[in-house]
């Protein structure tokens, strides 16, 4: 089930800072979620397979990584937003 890759590190923390964000670079991202490159690389390298995020890296000085959420993965935050709900209550 594609579901259970939403288990990978931080990958919700990731969807969630996103939301909260809107479009960042991969600098933000660490500095905000905490962790280290390898850890968040590899998550994002599976959010983007399912769709969930944009990953484009922009060549200059200096390069950066801009990430973002797709209109799927905004799906996927307010379905994750509906089940903070209901574990609360």
């Amino acid at each position: 089930m594609k579901i259970f890759q939403l288990e990978q590190r931080k990958a919700i923390q990731i969807l969630m800072f996103l939301h909260r964000k809107g479009n960042v670079i991969f600098k933000d991202l660490i500095d905000e979620v905490g962790g280290d490159y390898r850890t968040l690389d590899k998550a994002m390298r599976t959010l983007t397979e399912l769709g969930l995020v944009t990953d484009v890296f922009k060549r200059g000085r200096p390069s950066k990584r801009y990430l973002g959420l797709t209109e799927k993965g905004e799906k996927v935050v307010e379905i994750l937003n509906r089940l903070e709900e209901i574990l609360s209550k």
